[in-house]
């Protein structure tokens, strides 16, 4: 039988000043037998002259009645288990269509580095508007690095989400990366601490815009992270830091000594001890307390004296400090 896929797409907003915001659209993607897409078709409500709306009129895409009615701000096709040949017949209907969607979320599916691979190709050849790029819990590995690269080299996207996949190096993306790029999240996969040596280039470089970097559960150790410390020293762009659920404690001074601009830092479960802790504080008392906002240091072995001196440490260089134990 027929497998059908179900395609979020919102309207964009009225700029004009017009009283009414632009109503949500739904599209549906049919897919036959073998994953090959059979038909795309949405339902908008299109307005008369008088700005009425009329009634809901069914609209095949691609046609030019569908592109001037219904705009893709936000394409999602999440958690439906589609794969590499749906998933790249989503992308090719939508670019048939006439939309430029912004943001595109593949995740929770069974997406594989070939179709990882042409959604890439589809995004950094013919849909420059796309700024966010959510690729999360699937099955991708480091056979699409070379399209990874181009994506994050030449594209102006914004905010990329590899989460829950299946990649264990960086060292083929040839970083830097793009100086638009604000948000980069590769938690839960097992990169191990070469990843770190491996985003120097990315995070030392002068035109790094990097604001989240989220590497909780990728095998880092201390020496990674004291790594990612001192090549911070010269960042000032990096704003949150997660490092969770990796055997890292020690490390976490040298990036409490180094780091610039960091206003969160997320230490939960990394294997934080008494002595490490005050060498934490003193570090971010010394040098960048004042400009942390939040330290999640729970989940570790902390004694309960240990972490009121560590709240009063931080509290000292800044009262409205968030502190977790």
């Amino acid at each position: 039988g027929e497998v059908m896929k179900r395609v979020e797409i919102l309207e964009e907003s009225d700029e004009s000043g017009g009283e009414e915001a632009a109503e949500a659209a739904q599209v549906k993607v049919d897919f036959g037998v073998g994953g090959e897409a059979s038909g795309l078709s949405g339902a908008a409500r299109q307005q008369d002259g008088s700005g009425v709306s009329s009634a809901e009129n069914v609209l095949l895409l691609p046609t030019p009645e569908a592109s001037a009615s219904v705009t893709v701000e936000d394409l999602q096709v999440c958690g439906e288990g589609i794969q590499d040949g749906e998933a790249i017949a989503v992308m090719a209907r939508v670019l048939g269509s006439g939309n430029r969607p912004r943001n595109v979320s593949l995740s929770g599916n069974a997406i594989t580095s070939t179709g990882a691979s042409a959604v890439l190709t589809l995004i950094y050849r013919s849909l420059p508007a796309v700024e966010s790029l959510d690729l999360s819990d699937n099955q991708i590995n480091n056979e699409c690095d070379r399209d990874l690269q181009e994506l994050l080299t030449t594209h102006s996207l914004r905010h990329l989400n590899l989460s829950t996949n299946d990649l264990t190096s960086l060292s083929d993306w040839h970083l830097p990366l793009s100086s638009s790029l604000e948000t980069l999240i590769l938690a839960n996969n097992d990169l191990g601490s070469a990843c770190a040596l491996d985003l120097a280039a990315a995070l030392s470089s002068p035109t790094c815009s990097l604001v989240r970097l989220d590497l909780s559960n990728t095998g880092i150790d201390a020496e990674g992270a004291g790594m990612i410390g001192e090549f911070l020293k010269d960042n000032t762009a990096l704003r949150s830091l997660k490092l969770n659920d990796n055997n890292c404690g020690e490390g976490a001074p040298a990036i409490a000594e180094h780091a610039t601009g960091l206003r969160v830092l997320s230490l939960r479960n990394t294997g934080l001890t008494d002595v490490v802790a005050k060498k934490l504080v003193s570090a971010l008392a010394v040098s960048r307390g004042s400009m942390m906002e939040r330290v999640d240091c729970s989940n570790n072995s902390l004694c309960t004296d240990v972490a009121r001196a560590s709240v009063k440490g931080l509290k000292l260089v800044k009262k409205s400090a968030e502190v977790i134990f």
